[in-house]
């Protein structure tokens, strides 16, 4: 790995606007540890003298002077502290340092489980050792989520470096070429070495789906296509906005039952709403529930469905868990579950606010410094129309499901869900990465 790739990456990623810790990260090829090259000149011995000084007398050109190679830890862990790495084994067996996932890229069953996964794809100088460079710049998209975005840096004039085999260089347009059956759009490739190293940045297109051909770019709609043919069917809260149900969308991938349940009165204007789209669309009879989820499924006698699906509505809860066990006991399979989150890192003119991983910031508890810059950055997209988030909130009612309780981080949703009962089979940012979806699955 070379660190001059790592900076120069960081530089692109930047310059073209890509958030660094907006979703889920990873390094494909890399570990914990690795051998670095650094920015650090290897003192020239008297060979390399001798040889300079004769290329210099002959007119040719003097090649620029090797740099001292160590044993470090991975220089992305410093700017990603949360990247995930991924490994074949090589590196991790050569060094006796550690990866999140060992698989390779090239085999569809390491692939499949990561499908539309991560944000931010990174590869370093691994794209010379694979056999099939074509299939390997395919899976980096697939893996990568819609709007995500891919940068891949490998070499084209190096020595030969098996680990555990070397068989490629690369010129800018044969990187580029790699690219070239993917819907991915290129954004940059080049030299980040002139003559020694090259580069590409690509976007994985928004209107690209976690499965290629089943929705029109929706991650809810497509992991909604996956389980929902020949199930019962429930959308927990889908009355608001009318158009946002996902009734309409189960009906469409083989649903054969449909229930809308919201917490909204029976003779709510927004029911009326419900039923006329429902005629426009030609849906077939829908069952609707009107009531709290959590006392319908604490009732005696709770409503269960194959898949569920909830937007939307965790966020607007003060007791998140109380709400996930709740969804829990009316799922029998499947819940694609989708909420407003916060990104790790908040910064706008009133400032930088860093969030963990593993955080949830609770909206009431917000004061200062804080809450003008989640303000600050929420207001553009919602306006006033969060309330006590965006808009001020005079008193906070444990029983009011109208402000905004919760932005968890993605990674916070996830094991929220997991303490809940589910286990997660796949997720997905939508709404420029400030709402996240999982498909769960219920776990006895």
């Amino acid at each position: 790995m070379r660190l001059a790739a790592v900076h120069h990456a960081l530089a692109t990623l930047r310059r073209h606007g890509v958030e660094l810790t907006a979703g889920r990260c990873i390094d494909v090829g890399g570990t914990r540890r690795v051998h670095l090259e650094t920015d650090r000149p290897v003192p020239r011995d008297r060979t390399r003298w001798w040889k300079d000084l004769v290329l210099a007398a002959l007119g040719e050109p003097i090649p620029p002077p090797r740099k001292e190679v160590v044993i470090a830890d991975n220089p992305l862990l410093a700017y990603l502290p949360g990247i995930e790495f991924l490994d074949g084994g090589f590196t991790v067996a050569d060094l006796g340092t550690s990866c999140d996932i060992q698989g390779d890229l090239l085999r569809e069953e390491d692939v499949a489980p990561l499908q539309g996964r991560y944000q931010l794809t990174l590869s370093f100088d691994t794209l010379e050792h694979v056999p099939d460079p074509f299939a390997f710049c395919r899976n980096l998209v697939r893996i990568t989520c819609p709007g995500g975005h891919v940068y891949v840096s490998t070499v084209f004039c190096w020595e030969h470096h098996p680990a555990p085999a070397d068989y490629f260089r690369f010129s800018p347009d044969g990187l580029r070429q790699c690219f070239a059956g993917t819907e991915a759009e290129v954004l940059e490739c080049g030299w980040d070495v002139p003559g020694i190293s090259v580069f590409a940045l690509v976007r994985r297109p928004r209107s690209a789906a976690p499965e290629a051909g089943s929705t029109g770019g929706d991650p809810r709609d497509a992991f909604l296509a996956r389980v929902v043919r020949g199930q019962s069917f429930a959308d927990v809260g889908g009355l608001w906005g009318t158009v946002s149900e996902k009734v309409s969308v189960a009906h469409q991938h083989g649903a054969r039952e449909l229930t809308m349940i919201d917490i909204v009165p029976p003779d709510h204007e927004l029911w009326a709403a419900f039923e006329d789209r429902r005629h426009r669309l030609g849906l077939p009879e829908v069952r609707c529930l009107s009531g709290d989820i959590i006392r319908l499924a604490n009732g005696p006698e709770p409503p269960v469905f194959d898949v569920v699906h909830c937007s939307g509505v965790l966020y607007h809860l003060p007791n998140p868990m109380a709400f996930l066990a709740a969804m829990r006991k009316v799922t029998r399979r499947h819940l694609v579950l989708s909420s407003s989150v916060t990104a790790t890192r908040l910064e706008n003119a009133h400032g930088r606010l860093e969030v963990p991983r593993s955080a949830a910031l609770f909206v009431p508890a917000l004061r200062g410094r804080e809450r003008d810059i989640v303000r600050g950055h929420w207001q553009p997209l919602v306006g006033q129309g969060a309330i006590g988030l965006t808009s001020d909130l005079e008193r906070w009612h444990p029983e009011d499901y109208v402000p905004w309780w919760w932005l968890p981080t993605p990674d916070a949703l996830r094991a929220l869900c997991e303490c809940a009962g589910f286990r997660c089979l796949d997720e997905a940012p939508y709404w420029e990465n400030h709402a996240y979806t999982l498909l769960l699955e219920r776990q006895d």
